[in-house]
């Protein structure tokens, strides 16, 4: 009675067990609506998701004027100048009308393709603030427009931005750091961000510092993004001890019986690979006449099958 006390508790016991495939499906089921729980933080009204993609097509929108915009400076500021410079009175002269700048002596045409705005606007990014690396807003201000559009992303959003800003304060600082050993050139290109830091940093530790300064910040952005390992081996031309010599040696050694053994044992391979083929060949080219030969030879062969009584007697 034991026994088949022991065994019905054992079977109660494999009965309650919760199958293998039940217990996935209740796990799948559990992360799916932690998903869904997660994706209902997001979800907006329809309100809201009119007004999301009102702003990020203006945020496109902008990213292809700023583009025009900008384009179009570097080959117009010169010409431009007089009308956009702040002695003349900048962003005060958005909204004059034609007679009132004439009468100022402005020029009534300006040859940006955005006008007055255009211009305006990329004297202020490229020549006050950062010069050419202002051509990163552009990426920022589409990755924007896209994420508030269509509600996704073309990439990271938080790393992407990051990256810009890093990337338009040492583009500004590394141009402007150039530009002192250029004479001709104008300053659009690392604007005043980076002409008055390089102003700053010169007086404080030289050019040779501010050198190494864009040096040590351009090491130290590759090992943050693609981890950068700086492989310098500096003992390679230091001597080598009796111990090291022998033990590179018997290593070359070791591969060179190594190869030879593995050539030894592709010739082999080699050679069984032809008989067998020499053997099939023979065997596909025996003719029809012998095998039919054969066959009579084995039917003569043959005993005849014997009748009732010649097997009783």
């Amino acid at each position: 009675m034991s026994i088949q006390g022991n065994r019905f508790k054992r079977n109660s016991i494999k009965e309650n067990r919760p199958k293998r495939g039940a217990a996935q499906a209740s796990g799948t089921a559990k992360k799916q609506k932690s998903r869904d729980a997660k994706i209902n933080i997001y979800k907006f009204s329809e309100i809201q998701r009119k007004i999301l993609k009102i702003v990020g097509l203006f945020l496109l929108i902008s990213s292809i004027t700023f583009a025009i915009a900008f384009v179009s400076y570097l080959f117009t500021w010169q010409n431009d100048q007089s009308y956009i410079s702040s002695a003349n009175g900048g962003w005060n002269t958005l909204f004059k009308t034609a007679k009132e700048l004439s009468e100022d002596g402005q020029p009534m045409v300006l040859e940006n393709k955005l006008g007055k705005l255009g211009a305006l606007l990329a004297n202020q990014f490229i020549y006050e603030w950062f010069g050419v690396a202002s051509f990163i807003f552009i990426f920022i201000l589409f990755i924007l427009g896209y994420k508030l559009l269509y509600l996704r992303s073309l990439l990271p959003l938080g790393k992407s931005l990051i990256y810009a800003v890093t990337g338009i304060l040492f583009t500004s600082l590394t141009l402007g750091f150039i530009q002192d050993f250029i004479q001709d050139t104008p300053r659009i290109l690392e604007g005043k961000f980076g002409f008055w830091v390089n102003v700053m940093l010169n007086a404080q530790v030289g050019k040779v510092g501010v050198g190494a300064l864009i040096i040590f910040l351009a090491l130290s952005f590759l090992i943050l993004i693609f981890n950068y390992d700086f492989k310098v081996s500096l003992w390679s031309s230091a001597p080598k001890s009796p111990k090291q010599a022998s033990e590179k040696d018997s290593s070359e050694e070791q591969e060179e019986q190594n190869g030879e053994n593995s050539t030894k044992d592709a010739e082999l391979a080699n050679q069984m690979r032809e008989e067998t083929k020499e053997k099939t060949k023979i065997s596909q080219n025996i003719p029809s006449s012998a095998s039919s030969a054969v066959k009579e030879e084995s039917s003569s062969e043959d005993p005849l099958p014997l009748t009732i009584n010649q097997r009783y007697e």
